[in-house]
């Protein structure tokens, strides 16, 4: 890992390495989906490129506690996930 691709947040000493941007295929090429192994799933085709932006991603696993205290911190609200918490 190059160190130029790292920053670490003081505020909790989190190490992020960047990830660059660029595009992959999403879905299912095998057709090894749900259906019996016969063809993907409706929500796996069709197979289609994928364009990300670069983003910073953890280092290390972040842990349900730490996702949850940062959901309280920050006020953020995603679905189901803050009754999966709570």
């Amino acid at each position: 890992m190059h160190e130029a691709n790292l920053i670490r947040k003081e505020e909790n000493e989190a190490q992020l390495v960047l990830i660059p941007a660029g595009s992959f295929e999403m879905g299912d090429h095998f057709s090894e989906g749900d259906n019996g192994g016969n063809e993907g799933g409706d929500d796996e085709r069709p197979v289609h490129a994928v364009e990300l932006e670069s983003f910073y991603m953890d280092i290390r696993e972040v842990t349900v506690g730490q996702f949850k205290q940062f959901l309280q911190e920050t006020d953020k609200v995603l679905g189901v996930v803050i009754l999966y918490l709570s």
